[in-house]
């Protein structure tokens, strides 16, 4: 049974005549799945419910993440990379989706630098598309103080 939200989420894709899907892109990253929308072109605006629809996997397209490529907000960077997971909620950082975030821009000619700097909720990142095909991702240190993660624990 699914549950209330995707239920919701999946009638009102299916019954709303108005909602037409933009043309995307499904990727996959170390047995992570994507759905990945150019917004560099034309702006894209998700609700938690329409990305819930897409992530669904009986009633959408299916996927993990849902990855948004947008314009850069800061003149540092290339591109601005946005995250949602299938339950909505926007996060800062996925690795493996920001190797699929490369391969994407350069594949749709969005850009031939290489590496890329993209600008993330959480900073720049650095995108790196190597001779063997590869996708190196730099997205600085990790952050191991547990008051600024989502962990709740007596030290470091």
């Amino acid at each position: 049974m699914l549950s209330p939200a995707r239920s919701a989420a999946a009638e009102a894709m299916a019954y709303n005549p108005r909602m037409i899907l933009r043309p995307f892109t499904k990727m996959h990253g170390l047995g992570n799945d994507f759905v990945v929308f150019d917004a560099t072109r034309e702006p894209l605006s998700l609700t938690a419910e329409q990305v819930i629809a897409i992530a669904d996997r009986r009633f959408g397209v299916g996927c993990d993440q849902l990855l948004l490529v947008e314009p850069p907000r800061s003149n540092d960077t290339e591109f601005y990379y946005r995250i949602f997971n299938a339950n909505g909620s926007e996060v800062e950082h996925c690795g493996n989706g920001a190797r699929c975030f490369a391969r994407f821009v350069h594949d749709q000619g969005l850009t031939t630098s290489n590496p890329v700097a993209v600008g993330t909720d959480n900073g720049r990142i650095i995108l790196e598309l190597l001779a063997n095909g590869e996708v190196k991702v730099d997205m600085g240190p990790p952050v191991l103080e547990p008051a600024k993660i989502p962990f709740i624990a007596e030290q470091q």
